[in-house]
């Protein structure tokens, strides 16, 4: 999962110890990146008061700010289903939440795909049934190529 950018790292001559604090550092500002956009999102198919609740929820819970720079799988999903419900909220694009849901599950925590079920559901009741097996096998295929 973090070893693409445990080899950056390296390039760069840095020793261990700095190369694990330089990846705690990096997933922690992808988590809050992604965490800023799920805030944009939710602002967006809200309201900005909604969305200013919620960052006012996010600065106060331990939970995502102690997940965050860990090297647990479940971390790594976290980042990615925060993704997909970002991409949910974006007017349902489908490539975030398929891809997000999918690099989750496949390279983080297998149960991370149980979050995908009412995605589908709501994709067979849209009848885009199609078009989600025609993306999640496109994603399933990259992610088995890397």
């Amino acid at each position: 999962m973090y070893l693409a950018i445990l080899k950056v790292f390296e390039a760069f001559g840095l020793s261990k110890i700095a190369q694990f604090y330089s990846l705690r550092i990096t997933s922690s500002l992808v988590s809050g990146l992604v965490e800023i956009g799920f805030i944009n999102s939710i602002s967006k198919a809200f309201n900005p008061s909604v969305s200013r609740y919620l960052k006012i929820m996010l600065i106060f819970s331990p939970g995502m700010f102690i997940a965050a720079p860990s090297y647990l799988p479940s971390s790594f999903a976290m980042v990615f289903v925060t993704l997909a419900y970002t991409g949910w909220f974006n007017d349902w694009q489908l490539t975030q939440v398929v891809g997000g849901l999918g690099v989750g599950s496949l390279l983080g925590w297998p149960f991370a795909a149980a979050i995908g079920i009412p995605f589908a559901i709501k994709f067979l009741l849209e009848s885009r049934f199609l078009k989600l097996i025609k993306v999640a096998l496109i994603f399933f295929f990259s992610i088995m190529v890397i």
